[in-house]
């Protein structure tokens, strides 16, 4: 559609710090475009060829909120948050979509690999946002490390479990697009392998 801009120079506001969402933004242009993945690349931490740097998702929403012309990417909860407009994106299937819930949801797959590895960008389907990713968790398999204690051990199960079962119920208030049941299933099974001295913790 043929819209009327202002004319009102864009400023891009970038990450200055090392971030996961800087990650997950750059390999998605790396992927998009020859000349950004020469240039550029992707990496949680890159050498911006332009725009002004934030730290953190509240600092990119603040500086995004209070420059004009400013265009930036966070998480998508920052944005709710701070009343910014999103903009639509044309996937992978050529239609344009805004990020909500749904369409994050629609973006990962049900056949996603039994040790949750893998990407969500610019994933098939009409309805899916083409940035999208897991947030990830990562611990030792054994917890019996660093003089670690069982009853620690059993503490970080413990939490986990509860945040792939009913702390699940916090995700859509908080704007997070909540585990499908078969990435959620998944990976409870990768947590039932967390140990301590070999012995399972459950």
């Amino acid at each position: 559609p043929v819209v009327k801009l202002p004319d009102t120079p864009v400023v891009v506001i970038h990450r200055a710090d090392g971030s996961g969402t800087t990650g997950i933004f750059t390999t998605y242009l790396a992927a998009a475009d020859q000349t950004w993945n020469n240039k550029v690349g992707a990496g949680q931490l890159v050498a911006w060829p332009a725009g002004i740097g934030a730290t953190g998702n509240a600092g990119m929403a603040a500086m995004v909120r209070q420059t004009t012309g400013a265009i930036g990417y966070m998480e998508y909860t920052f944005a709710v948050q701070s009343s910014l407009n999103c903009i639509a994106l044309r996937n992978r299937s050529g239609a344009f979509v805004v990020p909500s819930i749904s369409s994050m949801q629609a973006a990962v797959p049900p056949d996603v690999t039994a040790d949750l590895q893998g990407t969500l960008l610019n994933r098939p389907g009409a309805t899916s946002y083409p940035i999208v990713s897991f947030t990830w968790l990562v611990f030792y398999r054994d917890q019996a490390y660093d003089g670690r204690s069982r009853e620690r051990a059993v503490a970080i199960y413990n939490l986990i479990s509860w945040l792939l079962g009913d702390g699940q119920s916090l995700a859509l208030p908080l704007q997070y697009g909540g585990l499908p049941e078969g990435v959620r299933k998944a990976a409870i099974a990768l947590l039932e392998q967390l140990s301590w001295q070999g012995k399972p913790v459950k």
